[in-house]
């Protein structure tokens, strides 16, 4: 879950940034995360982006042996060859990104250690 984050004073607050059907249900029941700057020990981001690139189509060509009689018949053997050509298909690439990162914020409250992604 993603969340809005703002700073007042010495409070960081967090507040769902995507709300969901079911806690749109119970809005008033939609908990602000409030954290003191003092308690929060450290903060660190887990996990990794990377692109991927698909590539696909290039397809067809080859030989069409109705296609180089039909060329024949109108341009010699010339006309043959270009009409036993089948079309060819056009390379597409797709960029795909994958981000599976996070925020780990490790906080001490009451004297214990506590985490929030």
């Amino acid at each position: 879950m993603e969340y809005l984050i703002w700073a007042d004073k010495n409070i960081i607050s967090l507040f769902p940034s995507e709300p969901t059907i079911e806690n749109m249900q119970y809005y008033n029941e939609i908990e602000i995360l409030s954290i003191p700057r003092e308690s929060i020990q450290y903060f660190t981001l887990q996990g990794e982006l990377f692109r991927e690139t698909r590539i696909s189509g290039g397809g067809g060509g080859g030989s069409s042996i109705g296609g180089a009689i039909i060329g024949g018949l109108l341009g010699g053997e010339t006309g043959a060859i270009i009409g036993s050509r089948k079309e060819v298909e056009g390379v597409r690439s797709e960029i795909i990104e994958h981000d599976s990162r996070k925020t780990l914020l490790v906080l001490n409250e009451n004297n214990q250690r506590k985490e929030v992604f």
